[in-house]
C-alpha cells in the first residue's frame, strides 16, 4: 500500500508519528511479544533489542583494556558515542592511508549560513569547524555499525571501512570552493587513489581489496556503495545540525530562526541520529533500505532543509565563487605549469593554502585575508534560469558605474535523495518518493528551487578588498 497524505504540512519536515518510547534492551524483548503494537513499533523494538549492544562504541573485536584510546567520535542525536581504539580496523586504516592531513581541511569549506537582507547588510556569519578527518572517522564508524548489524563477514567489513576512510581523502584544501576551479581534476571521489603510497596499497592488498573494489564503493555503486552513501549523508547532516544547535542563533528575516526550525526537528525526534540502526540490507536483491519510513522522512526533510538554507544558499555559494576566482591565476591542471596544481591542492591544508594566498596577494597578515574571504557577503545578487540571461544582466551592470560585478555562479541544486528505499507494509520495499509521494514532492521542489545562475555584484563605495583586487 502506498501511503498518501491528504493534507500538505506547513513545513517539509515529516508525517506525524506516535512515539512508542522506552526502547532500552531491558524492555525490548518483552515488549516485542505485545501483539497490540503497530507494525512500525515492532520493527523499532526489534532493532532496539538486536542493535543496541552492537552499535555502542567499541563494538568491534578490539579489547579496550588491551588497546590505547585513539580517537573519540560522536554521531549527534544517537547512541554512537565513544572511543576508537588503536587496534581497531578504523585506526589501522587511518594510519595506512595518512588521513591525518584531513584534520587541516574543514568539511564545509566556506559554508556559513547567512541570514538577513543582503542589501541592508543585516546578516550574521558562522564558521563550521568540523574537519574532513572527523567526518571521515564518524562515517567509517557508522558504516561499520550498519555492516555488522546486517551480518557482513569480517573481510567485507574491513573493505567497507577502508572505502569510508578513503572517500574524502583527496579533498583539496578549502574543499568544495576550491573544486570549482577544476571539477574534473579536483573531485575527491575520482582521485582518491592518487593519495595512496606504498603503505596504503599494501594495506588494501592485505585485506583483500583492489582499486576497482574501493572505487565502486566510493562512487556509491553496489550494496556497500549504497551503505557508504547513507552513512555519509547521516553523518554530515547530524553533525552540522549539532554545530548550529551548540553555536550561535542565526536569523533570516524571511525564514525565521533557522535554529528554531531545527528545534522543531529535534523536538519531534531527539534521537533522529539513531536512524543508522534502522538500515537493513537484502544481499540477494541488493536493496539497502530504511526500516522506519517515518524517521526516514524526518531525516530526508532535515537534510533538505540544511541544503536549502545553508549548503547551497546563494550567499554562501557566492563566497565559494570568490575563492575560486581568487585562485584562478595561480592554478593549472598540468603539474609544474603553475604554483597550484591538482596534486598540490590535494596535499595542502586550509591554512597552508591561505598562507600561500597571503604571500601572493601581498597581505601583511593572513588574518586580514581570512576576514576578507570568510567575511565577504555580496551586497546584491540576482537569479536567472539560464547562462545567457545571466551574462546579459552582468554586462548591463558592468556598463553601470553604480555597481561592481563580482561574477556569475551556477548553483546546480542538490540531490533530494528521495530514491532511497524504505520498508513498507507487509515487508514490501518502496522508494521513498513512492511511499510518501507528497512529502517527497516537497523535498524535490526544495532541491529544484535552489538551481539557477546567479549574478553577484557590490556597491563601488563598499567593495571588499579581495573583490577590489579581482576587479582590478
Amino acid at each position: 500500500m502506498i501511503r498518501q497524505e491528504t493534507e500538505s504540512p506547513q513545513m517539509i519536515f515529516w508525517p506525524e508519528v506516535e512515539e512508542a518510547g522506552g526502547f532500552g534492551p531491558e524492555t525490548a524483548q518483552s515488549r516485542i511479544r505485545e501483539s497490540f503494537l503497530s507494525w512500525e513499533d515492532r520493527q523499532r523494538l526489534y532493532h532496539a533489542s538486536i542493535d543496541y549492544g552492537i552499535a555502542k562504541p567499541n563494538f568491534t573485536s578490539s579489547n579496550p583494556e588491551r588497546s590505547e584510546e585513539f580517537k573519540r567520535i560522536f554521531l549527534p542525536f544517537s547512541i554512537l558515542d565513544g572511543w576508537i581504539y588503536e587496534n581497531e580496523e578504523i585506526a589501522k586504516a587511518y594510519d595506512a592511508f595518512n588521513v591525518a592531513r584531513l584534520s587541516g581541511v574543514t568539511s564545509l569549506s566556506l559554508v556559513r549560513y547567512v541570514g538577513g537582507d543582503p542589501e541592508m547588510g543585516a546578516y550574521h556569519d558562522y564558521r563550521f569547524d568540523q574537519t574532513r578527518e572527523y567526518h571521515t572517522l564518524v562515517v567509517a564508524r557508522t558504516m561499520e555499525s550498519i555492516m555488522r548489524s546486517n551480518g557482513f563477514p569480517e573481510k567485507e567489513i574491513k573493505i567497507g571501512i577502508s572505502a569510508a576512510m578513503l572517500h574524502d581523502i583527496a579533498t583539496p584544501a578549502l574543499g568544495d570552493a576550491t573544486k570549482l576551479l577544476d571539477p574534473d581534476n579536483l573531485h575527491e571521489e575520482d582521485w582518491w587513489w592518487t593519495m595512496l603510497d606504498e603503505k596504503g596499497w599494501k594495506y588494501l592488498e592485505k585485506i583483500g581489496a583492489t582499486r576497482e573494489m574501493i572505487d565502486e564503493i566510493i562512487h556509491n555503486r553496489g550494496v556497500m556503495g549504497k551503505i557508504l552513501d547513507i552513512a555519509d549523508r547521516i553523518t554530515y547532516t547530524m553533525i552540522d545540525i549539532h554545530s548550529i544547535k551548540s553555536g550561535v542563533t542565526l536569523y533570516d528575516q524571511d525564514k525565521g530562526y533557522i535554529s528554531d526550525r531545527l528545534d522543531d526537528i529535534l523536538e519531534e525526534d531527539p534521537n533522529i541520529g539513531d536512524i543508522f540502526q534502522e538500515i537493513e540490507v537484502n544481499k540477494e536483491t541488493g536493496d539497502v533500505y530504511f526500516t522506519n519510513p517515518q524517521r526516514a522522512s524526518k531525516f530526508l526533510a532535515a537534510r533538505a532543509f540544511m541544503f536549502e538554507n545553508m549548503y547551497v544558499h546563494p550567499l554562501t555559494q557566492g563566497r565559494d565563487m570568490l575563492l575560486a576566482k581568487t585562485l584562478e591565476k595561480f592554478y593549472s591542471p598540468g603539474e609544474g605549469k603553475a604554483p597550484l596544481s591538482p596534486n598540490r591542492l590535494r596535499a595542502a591544508t586550509d591554512d597552508g593554502l591561505l598562507f600561500f594566498l597571503q604571500e601572493r596577494l601581498n597581505y601583511d597578515r593572513v588574518y586580514k585575508l581570512y576576514l576578507d574571504l570568510y567575511g565577504w557577503t555580496p551586497r546584491h545578487y540576482e537569479k536567472f534560469d539560464n547562462q545567457e540571461r545571466a551574462n546579459e544582466r552582468a554586462q548591463e551592470l558592468k556598463n553601470n558605474s553604480d555597481y561592481v560585478v563580482v561574477g556569475i555562479r551556477e548553483i546546480k541544486g542538490f540531490n533530494p535523495a528521495t530514491n532511497h528505499k524504505v520498508l513498507g507494509e507487509w515487508g514490501r520495499i518502496y522508494e521513498f518518493r513512492d511511499y510518501y509521494p507528497d512529502y517527497a514532492a516537497q523535498i524535490e521542489q526544495a532541491a529544484e528551487s535552489t538551481k539557477g545562475f546567479f549574478v553577484y555584484y557590490d556597491d563601488p563605495d563598499d567593495v571588499n578588498p579581495l573583490v577590489a583586487r579581482l576587479v582590478a
